[in-house]
């Protein structure tokens, strides 16, 4: 399994390659800037209903974040 610090370092250089904001990127999911913010930052778990809903947008499988 990924650990949290690997994963947000995933999620932030993935929402950045795909040119969002973290705004920009929350409003398209349905999330706050501060929830987005917090996931990066490794300060928080997402859920696995965020997680899929994250893969979905910046194109990666879910399964992936699970060894």
């Amino acid at each position: 399994m990924i650990n949290l610090n690997e994963l947000s370092k995933m999620l932030k250089k993935k929402r950045i390659e795909s040119g969002l904001s973290q705004e920009e990127f929350a409003k398209t999911l349905g999330f706050t800037a501060s929830y987005i913010s917090r996931l990066e930052n490794g300060k928080v778990s997402p859920t696995f209903k965020s997680l899929e809903k994250i893969s979905e947008h910046i194109g990666i499988k879910a399964n992936l974040f699970f060894g």
